[in-house]
């Protein structure tokens, strides 16, 4: 929208350098609306960019600039600037304002005609009905070719969202699974943890055990050798 603008009001200071005594008072009145829909287009992308809001607006510039060309205007070629603005408005997906943008084009268009009715004779007045009856055809064309990509792009949304649906039920069973897996995992823990303090408990008694029967031996040796003594001295 900038660019096209910009254009528009580098090609009418053109015309006015090149040709300022035939430059009329239209020129400056197109100048004029170009330079506003400029300052409008700029301050909105400034602070509003990446809204809905700066689209619209945009837009409205844009028509508003191409309302003034086609009613004070006397060039038929300046039909051909709300072309790149329809292909623009398609991005937004919106059917309503290209429904809105194309009214607008087509309504400006049949007041020009009506306006320069009394011109309409020969080949020029050929020329310009089938110029409105393209703007037609074309605005017929750019709503359709929306609605098209309007229920595309909600087919890829329906398809992505099945899809995220999918992959957060799978996410859901593979965090039940580790919780599982975690919980039983604890478990063994434990039963482990019991089954090493009742092995060391074991540990300690046989150890214990092993000690008692040292000493019961070391007894019977000491008890034998006093028998053997006391046998010695009764002989």
């Amino acid at each position: 929208m900038v660019l096209i603008l910009g254009y528009l009001l580098f090609a009418m200071g053109v015309l006015i350098l090149a040709q300022p005594a035939s430059t009329g008072w239209y020129t400056y009145v197109e100048i004029a609306a170009s330079l506003i829909g400029l300052i409008i287009v700029v301050a909105v992308f400034i602070t509003k960019k990446d809204t809905k809001l700066c689209g619209i607006c945009m837009m409205a510039a844009g028509a508003f600039v191409y309302v003034v060309f086609r009613i004070v205007g006397t060039s038929e070629g300046t039909s051909i600037y709300a072309y790149p603005v329809l292909i623009a408005s398609m991005v937004y997906l919106n059917i309503w304002l290209e429904i809105w943008g194309n009214s607008t084009i087509v309504a400006v268009n049949i007041i020009r005609v009506l306006m320069h009715i009394n011109s309409l004779n020969g080949s020029d007045g050929e020329a310009k009905i089938l110029n409105r009856l393209v703007s037609f055809l074309v605005a017929c064309t750019s709503i359709r070719i929306t609605q098209i990509l309007v229920k595309f792009n909600e087919e890829n949304t329906a398809v992505i969202m099945k899809a995220a649906k999918k992959q957060e039920a799978s996410n859901m069973v593979m965090v039940t699974v580790a919780d599982i897996i975690i919980k039983h995992f604890g478990e063994a823990m434990e039963l482990f943890n019991s089954l090493s303090e009742n092995l060391n408990k074991n540990h300690t008694s046989m150890k214990n055990i092993a000690d008692s029967t040292v000493s019961t031996a070391e007894a019977v040796q000491d008890e034998a050798t006093i028998c053997g003594a006391i046998l010695a001295q009764a002989d």
